[in-house]
């Protein structure tokens, strides 16, 4: 369970930097 959940906060922190990046924010 703890697994899981540290490897859905990566993927989310991951989704949020691509975001940063494709709008520059």
């Amino acid at each position: 369970m703890v697994c899981g959940y540290t490897d859905m906060r990566k993927s989310i922190d991951g989704l949020a930097s691509i975001v940063k990046q494709t709008y520059d924010l």
